[in-house]
């Protein structure tokens, strides 16, 4: 009987544990499910007490207001300065004590030089929309997001004008004040409500009354009849129609003689946390209030949502966006060949890069998470990542795509076997096993050259006893991680190569994946244009450990899809920590003297 109990008390107890855990990660798959979604809302007439307002195309609109975390991803792919400019433009107010978005300070393109979120009075969590965010910001982040989806950017990086009419283009922008109010009074179909899903301002918004004097997560309240959050109260949203745009018949008596320099202001709509009721409505509109800023300025219950014109049924062309399974084929199609040599020879007059004495065989891609993982398998490597002592990868980073998974103890007890195993577990920075290897260390790489050329019957180019290369590069025949020289060699295409920027190209969009076009995760590799010699990722996606080192730093390579633009050229490097740390951007490739 009293095992009967203990059987009952322990099921129930991993009942328990099991529905816990289920809890947890259905909440925390919840907050992320939220970013980044739309809605799509058809073309119609809205035709109720409010007022008419008819919708000539399909658009999709974002479910939720762009919170700190979406915006926190623009601003660290794109070149900003630490005072928030970017593109000559203010795109948010660093320094407003109420803005939650910060910078460590350190100069512009450092790579410890990067935003954060950090919680004020008013914005408590980085699922909040964001604030302080100008009109600009909100044009640039569209067109940035645009780029990581493969669309065509909707505005003019010059003039800060759309390309064209909003019903022409596919890529995101602002929503017209026409596509905001037909969205937040429920599109065709919608209710004769007063705020966006109800006559009861409690059930969908936060305002002045209920909202404790903060901003609150997106999506707490209830959706309008479309889905869309948020559309009455948390923040107000900027709009891309220009007050002079909107027909407003008293702008004049507001503005007076100082009309012309507000020719840039633009609409805002939908009333924020601190706003009393009757802001919140959606046919609210004072011509005194809804002036927006000037484009440039922001405000502490001010953001945006993005929308975008629904063309795809059209068959209007937009542009073409590489898939992991496209990435995929084409790297498989050439595997076969996993290394190009590089014969002896100096670099064109114009290229700039050094010569090589001696030929050299090196990696046409860079390292993926499944070989590695093959590595980390087959030699004695232990369950925390350590192999001789050294840390091969960091297994505790919250992003690396490897896990180990513990064996039968009892088959282990017994008979001093370990038959656990290191696997794939992607995340949403590394999605697939053929992307390169990340989170690996200097001295993990290092290692699985040696394991390699042991398995290939060449004599290993390092001694681990001090984990150095046993001669001169020339000189070892083994596996071995590149010296700067030959790293800058093969990019630049070797003897024959083309003077380019970036490894193959003047245009870094066609060879590599980086902060602007990556959708910020790795991709499998092969996925861009290779250079002249047939060697793809020199610049971008990972960068690549080399074997030179400066004290307690060791020199990379290439840069990679996290990193601005320069960072990708030819004759980049950074310092990375030496040698037994990683970083979500951070592989290797091979190369070896012929």
């Amino acid at each position: 009987m009293l095992k009967i109990k203990k059987l009952i008390f322990l099921s129930m107890f991993i009942i328990l544990i099991l529905t816990m855990g289920f809890s947890i990660v259905f909440f925390a798959e919840n907050k992320v499910a939220k970013r980044g979604k739309m809605v799509r809302v058809l073309a119609g007439t809205n035709n109720v007490d409010n007022g008419t307002i008819t919708l000539d195309y399909d658009i999709e609109i974002g479910k939720y207001e762009v919170t700190h975390t979406e915006y926190l991803d623009f601003l660290n792919s794109v070149r900003v300065t630490p005072a928030g400019i970017y593109q000559g433009k203010r795109i948010i107010n660093i320094g407003d004590p109420n803005c939650a978005v910060k910078h460590t300070g350190k100069k512009a393109g450092s790579r410890f030089s990067f935003f954060y979120f950090n919680d004020t009075e008013i914005v408590e969590s980085k699922d909040c929309p964001v604030i302080k965010v100008t009109w600009y910001g909100a044009a640039a982040y569209c067109n940035w997001l645009s780029k990581q989806e493969g669309l065509s950017p909707a505005y003019d990086p010059n003039s800060w004008r759309l390309k064209g009419k909003p019903e022409t283009l596919d890529g995101y922008r602002l929503p017209t004040e026409t596509e905001w109010q037909y969205a937040a009074r429920g599109g065709r179909n919608g209710h004769d409500t007063i705020y966006a899903g109800s006559n009861n301002l409690d059930q969908v918004g936060w305002y002045k009354e209920n909202s404790n004097r903060r901003i609150h997560e997106i999506g707490e309240k209830q959706p309008n009849e479309l889905g869309i959050y948020d559309m009455s109260g948390n923040v107000q949203e900027l709009t891309n129609t220009l007050l002079l745009q909107s027909g407003r018949s008293t702008v004049e008596k507001f503005m007076g003689s100082d009309l012309k320099s507000f020719i840039a202001a633009r609409i805002v709509t939908g009333g924020g946390w601190n706003d009393y009721a009757g802001f919140c409505k959606v046919n609210y509109s004072p011509d005194y209030y809804f002036l927006s800023s000037r484009q440039s300025k922001s405000y502490n219950n001010l953001g945006f949502r993005v929308t975008k014109t629904r063309n795809s049924d059209s068959g209007k062309p937009t542009l073409s966006k590489v898939s992991n399974e496209s990435e995929k084929n084409n790297r498989q199609s050439s595997r076969s060949e996993k290394s190009v040599t590089m014969k002896a020879g100096s670099t064109s007059a114009e290229n700039g890069q050094p010569g090589l004495d001696y030929d050299i065989e090196i990696g046409k891609y860079e390292v993926t998470h499944e070989d590695f993982i093959e590595f980390l398998n087959a030699a004695d490597v232990l369950d925390d990542g350590t192999y001789r002592g050294k840390k091969m990868i960091v297994l505790t980073a919250e992003n690396c795509a490897i896990a180990y998974k513990q064996g039968n103890p009892i088959l282990e007890t017994l008979f001093n076997y370990n038959n656990g195993k290191f696997y794939f577990a992607e995340n949403v920075y590394v999605p697939d096993k053929d992307c390169p290897v990340v989170e690996v260390t200097w001295y993990g790489a290092v290692a699985y050259c040696n394991w390699l050329s042991k398995k290939q019957g060449l004599l290993p180019a390092y001694d681990l006893e001090n984990w150095k290369l046993k001669s001169k590069p020339v000189e070892v025949k083994g596996y071995r991680l590149p010296t700067e020289t030959e790293w800058e060699y093969a990019a630049s295409g070797g003897k024959n190569g083309k003077p380019t920027k970036y490894a193959g190209s003047d245009n870094l969009d066609k060879v590599g994946w980086y902060g602007e076009n990556s959708g910020l995760k790795t991709h499998i590799v092969g996925g861009k244009l290779p250079n002249e010699s047939g060697i793809y990722d020199m610049s971008g996606n990972v960068w690549e450990w080399t074997n030179n080192s400066r004290e307690l730093f060791s020199t990379a390579k290439g840069g990679s899809w996290h990193s601005p633009a320069v960072y990708c050229e030819i004759s980049g490097l950074f310092d990375f920590n030496y040698p037994d740390s990683g970083e979500i951007d951070l592989g290797f490739r091979l190369v070896r003297t012929k």
